[in-house]
């Protein structure tokens, strides 16, 4: 891809600032006011541009598709047939090498809105054959970034989406992660195994580490001793929503972020292994935990787990449909 070819647009009101590239819809900015009335960026993003090509591994800010998340060793049954997907270490991982999130796409800007449409192929990386037309709008209303995300293929695939954001309330990455909170309305979580794929979906008990129907501190959550953390190194698993409400709160800027989407689940990435490879925004350099990554989308590998009403096959009769909403307040000074 040509650097030269990357293109930012900007939308803007009185309550928030959003950039974005055309290169995998990513959001390079969401400047929001903390209780001081200072508006500062909510989100890590690179310093320089040019690594969102030359360092796609982190998918900082950008849409996933044509799958979210990993597909266990690649595999997949369609109507009775075992299917292969393209492998990414040991498994699929964000639809592959021919991802969205590394394709530029077509924009249309209006005033608070940018529009972005793509037609593309997946079959280098094992999908079924056709165009899939993909369009990603985005949306600002006073202190709502509202997303919306369609997605229609020729012929029956696995087809779900994700906005892979990874925000940080303090503004301009002043703090880490730690000293924020977080709420989620999720009673069930996926296990992941050492191999790194969501694997068991188990109940969560109430006031264990990651029972979240409360404000956690996230410093408390990442001390944990839990199992997982010894190959997830910190919170990076999938936790199944009751009602799609997400929250997050950062208590010195005044900062609070309210998610609410249609997506059945949200997967929570704590930025374990973030490393000092890469510069991001205000010349910070990458560490764990500088940001957490919430991506609201259908259960990663649900294709593969029992108990799950499996909703992630799509085709032109069905296509693919959600919504998320993000709301940004401040605490009363």
């Amino acid at each position: 891809m040509n650097i030269k070819d990357m293109k930012e647009y900007v939308i803007e009101n009185d309550e928030l600032k959003l950039t974005v590239l055309n290169y995998g819809a990513i959001i390079t900015g969401i400047y929001t006011k903390d209780k001081k009335g200072n508006k500062e960026n909510v989100v890590a993003a690179f310093q320089h541009k040019e690594d969102y090509v030359q360092k796609p591994e982190p998918y900082l800010n950008a849409v996933v598709g044509p799958t979210a998340g990993r597909i266990a060793y690649g595999t997949y049954e369609l109507d009775g047939k075992m299917q292969q997907l393209s492998l990414q270490g040991v498994h699929h991982l964000h639809g592959g090498n021919s991802g969205i999130s590394m394709k530029l796409f077509d924009v249309e800007k209006t005033k608070d809105c940018l529009h972005f449409h793509l037609e593309t192929t997946h079959e280098e990386d094992g999908y079924p054959k056709g165009i899939v037309v993909y369009d990603v709008i985005y949306k600002i209303q006073g202190n709502r970034l509202i997303m919306d995300f369609y997605a229609t293929p020729q012929s029956k695939m696995p087809l779900y989406m994700t906005s892979h954001l990874y925000f940080n309330l303090s503004g301009d990455l002043k703090r880490d992660i730690t000293s924020q909170t977080l709420y989620m309305d999720a009673l069930k979580k996926v296990k992941i195994a050492k191999e790194g794929h969501p694997y068991k979906v188990v109940d969560i008990e109430k006031g264990s580490t990651f029972d979240f129907t409360t404000p956690r501190l996230l410093q408390d959550i990442l001390e944990k001793d839990e199992e997982e953390y010894t190959w997830t190194k910190g919170l990076d698993m999938p936790f199944i929503l009751t009602a799609g409400v997400i929250e997050m709160h950062d208590e010195q800027s005044g900062r609070h972020l309210k998610i609410e989407t249609t997506a059945p689940s949200v997967v929570v990435y704590s930025a374990n292994f973030f490393d000092d490879s890469f510069i991001l925004n205000q010349g910070k350099q990458a560490e764990p935990y500088l940001a957490l990554a919430l991506e609201p989308q259908e259960i990663p590998n649900s294709l593969n787990l029992d108990g799950i009403n499996v909703c992630a096959i799509h085709d032109k009769q069905h296509p693919f449909t959600q919504k998320t909403v993000y709301t940004f307040t401040t605490d009363a000074t």
